[in-house]
């Protein structure tokens, strides 16, 4: 997974490479069968994956083929970005 994303954050322009950790696109909870499934998982370095875990952001799309779409809920577009 890491060497799919060259060993960077897979949040289009960020460019992080350290402190990457695994997210499931997928929430295990919703689909523990694609634990692993490349095309639920990407590296995120650890403050978009909590902007991720806290609902500040959302991701979606396939992740081999880098088509991973970034937004912001409604709820929280009133929100700064750190």
């Amino acid at each position: 997974m890491l060497q799919r994303y060259g060993w960077i954050c897979a949040i289009p322009g960020c460019g992080c490479r350290v402190n990457l950790e695994v997210d499931h696109i997928v929430p295990r909870s919703r689909a523990p069968e694609r634990r692993w499934d490349p095309d639920s998982v990407a590296p995120l370095c650890r403050g978009h994956h909590r902007l991720k875990t806290d609902g500040i952001i959302k991701i979606s799309g396939k992740a081999p083929d880098g088509t991973l779409i970034v937004e912001r809920p409604r709820e929280c577009r009133d929100r700064a970005l750190v």
